[in-house]
């Protein structure tokens, strides 16, 4: 566990580079990213395929592009399954690893088994784990509501792993969860009611790079609203 911030670091940079590459309309800088990605963490998967979804959806790549992202993941795909002689030896290791519920919780089994625990570090991580979930679906809704798909690109998968993850892998929500601060930021840097200073200092520099072509630019002076 000591040695998971450092594994982070490196997984989040080359998603962030991705969405960036994909936003900008650098379609082989972005294949190449998430290309790399895939190799990096297996916990990125769902936000990769969303972000290439998105990115294909808004024409910023190509199906040629796509293709390409998962060349290099296909490759030791097909080295496993090879070696293992076992064609669908990713999706058994997941599902039996990261999937499989350790109690009688069929879902939930990660919120639910962590906060049953009777250690007080254990519900404190519990509280944590459904906090993580309530501000992922608050960031989804607020995201559907105002058709921001990119941005349901990095609330869904943290939603749905705090549905099907068990208990072995619970932490892996909170460590996901350092990226709702973008559709959090982009709900700041949105919302008439926040100080100016809060919205326009903080959270518009900050998503400013992800935001959509058609969207406004910080607000001009004497505005009354971002």
């Amino acid at each position: 566990m000591a040695a998971f911030p450092y594994a982070d670091i490196p997984a989040f940079s080359v998603f962030l580079a991705a969405c960036l590459a994909g936003t900008s309309g650098w379609p082989w800088t972005f294949a190449a990213l998430t290309a790399g990605g895939l190799l990096i963490h297996q916990a990125l998967y769902p936000f990769y395929l969303l972000l290439a979804l998105w990115c294909w959806w808004k024409r910023k790549v190509s199906l040629i592009h796509v293709f390409a992202c998962c060349l290099p993941f296909a490759a030791y795909y097909v080295a496993g399954a090879l070696a293992q002689n076992d064609a669908f030896w990713v999706l058994k290791y997941q599902s039996k690893t990261h999937l499989k519920p350790r109690g009688s919780v069929p879902v939930f089994a990660g919120m639910i088994g962590t906060l049953m625990r009777p250690s007080a570090k254990e519900k404190v991580k519990g509280v944590l784990l459904i906090a993580v979930f309530a501000a992922a679906l608050c960031c989804t809704w607020r995201s559907f509501k105002r058709k921001d798909w990119l941005m349901l690109s990095f609330s869904v998968p943290i939603a749905l792993y705090c549905v099907v993850a068990n208990e072995a892998i619970a932490w892996i929500i909170v460590r996901l969860a350092k990226i709702l601060v973008f559709p959090a930021c982009m709900w700041l840097a949105d919302h008439p009611s926040l100080p100016r200073s809060v919205s326009v200092l903080f959270a518009y520099p900050l998503c400013s790079p992800l935001r959509c072509p058609s969207s406004s630019g910080p607000p001009v002076s004497g505005s009354s609203s971002l």
